[in-house]
């Protein structure tokens, strides 16, 4: 029905940085504005337009049609808590799909211990993580302490004049111009050119 990869951020005003929580996070917003669209549903469906990271699920909300709902499956992955592919089920549940899930795989949720403390979910640790507040503070503490590893490990983010305090911004931008436009937009591909082979006989 629909596919979005992280590649497809470039566009977007992410040239770099792809396999992250916070890339991961658009690339989820971008499938699930790409699927509503699809099938007319994207302005009855305009999910969550505001981050703060807390829990949203599109199908409390009221109205005439019902949300399109889709099943995650993360196949041989490893379900650790503030894996990535969380990352990509946040994105597209705050997009619009009505995918069932809890969060308790977010980053910021903090399970009940066996001194009696109940559970807790931090929703401003979670937005931090999909704004890329951890890779701005990463680069921050890197740049200062190792300024050859850091250009060596950043040098991508280098090269389109990235530092750590355009990172938030980066990102945020790129949410934006998802909702305006998340059309798929096929390569051009190069004329495909035939070579004349010869063949000997024996």
């Amino acid at each position: 029905v629909a596919h979005a990869c992280s590649s497809e951020l470039t566009k977007y005003g992410v040239p770099c940085g792809h396999k992250n929580y916070a890339s991961a996070y658009c690339t989820g917003l971008l499938v699930a504005r790409r699927c509503l669209k699809h099938f007319g549903l994207d302005e009855d469906f305009k999910g969550k337009e505001e981050i703060d990271g807390d829990e949203y699920h599109v199908e409390d909300e009221e109205g005439e049609r019902r949300p399109f709902k889709c099943i995650l499956d993360v196949g041989i992955r490893s379900t650790t808590v503030g894996h990535r592919m969380w990352g990509a089920l946040k994105g597209a549940v705050d997009g619009g799909l009505h995918i069932p899930h809890t969060q308790k795989k977010f980053p910021g949720y903090k399970a009940p211990d066996s001194k009696g403390d109940e559970a807790e979910f931090d929703a401003e640790a979670h937005k931090e993580k999909i704004m890329g507040s951890h890779l701005k503070e990463y680069m921050e503490m890197m740049q200062e302490e190792d300024p050859t590893k850091y250009e060596a490990h950043f040098s991508k983010f280098i090269a389109n004049d990235i530092d750590a305090d355009k990172v938030e911004d980066m990102y945020e931008e790129a949410q934006g111009k998802i909702r305006e436009n998340p059309d798929f937009e096929p390569k051009e591909r190069d004329a495909i050119t035939y070579t004349q082979i010869g063949r000997a006989h024996v």
